[in-house]
């Protein structure tokens, strides 16, 4: 596992990265002995084994390994759309793995997911697609106004009413990035996001992830394949078998 620019990571209990902080209670996101196994017809796939590690605020993550490493089922576990099966996960001091109901609800929506096939409703608009998550909730802004201006962060103005399926795959990443944001998340968990782009088309993609940390105050883990987007976080993550190494 990698370190860069102070962020923290914790491997375990043989101790703390090169150059981590030292202490969870500083993480924003703070996992312990995290367990989570699938069992199928003929075997039992334990995708998390143990797993402890921290992130801190404001850094970008990237999360590596093979396919079938464990990477998509932490990003689904640390978004709450999944349940480990032993272990804990804290984020903002919150253990979200004791929560329920109303509270877990409310949790998910402090999180942002970009998809690696980007998820989005082939029959809807764009802006309709952006604004779908926030649309049966209470908000404290604008949505419409919202959506539109985070259209035009990532560089799809005037393309508000657009059906999805009328995209290019670059430009259809585009708007599960803003659709992600909608909900002003302090966490946004992208899941191979250039997995299914061309290498120019991946590499923008990549400069507008980056940018989230700066310009949104984000706080991005990214499971990838892609040797540039890793290098260019502020810490990398190897995955092996549901471990870290």
């Amino acid at each position: 596992m990698r370190t860069r620019r102070n962020a923290s990571a914790h491997a375990g209990p043989a101790g703390d990265a090169a150059g981590a902080v030292t202490g969870h209670d500083r993480a924003l996101i703070s996992v312990r002995g995290l367990v989570k196994a699938y069992v199928t017809l003929d075997a039992t796939i334990t995708a998390a084994d143990g797993i402890d590690l921290d992130i801190t605020a404001g850094t970008v993550t990237a999360l590596t390994g093979p396919s079938g490493s464990g990477k998509s089922t932490l990003l689904h576990l640390i978004g709450a759309l999944d349940t480990p099966d032993v272990g804990t996960i804290t984020v903002s001091g919150t253990e979200i793995t004791a929560l329920g109901g109303n509270a877990l609800a409310d949790y998910r929506r402090t999180v942002g997911f970009v998809f690696q096939r980007f998820n989005l409703l082939p029959t809807l608009t764009v802006l309709d697609n952006v604004t779908a998550p926030v649309l049966p909730f209470k908000t404290s802004y604008d949505v419409p106004a919202r959506a539109k201006a985070l259209l035009a962060v990532v560089g799809l103005a005037g393309r508000e009413h657009t059906l999805a399926t009328r995209l290019s795959g670059g430009q259809q990443q585009r708007v599960a990035i803003a659709r992600a944001l909608i909900n002003q998340p302090t966490i946004i968990l992208a899941d191979e996001p250039t997995g299914n782009l061309d290498s120019a088309t991946g590499e923008e993609i990549i400069e507008l992830l980056l940018a989230l940390r700066d310009t949104q105050s984000a706080t991005l883990l990214i499971a990838t394949h892609d040797p540039d987007l890793a290098q260019r976080c502020d810490q990398v993550v190897q995955i092996l078998d549901g471990k870290l190494v």
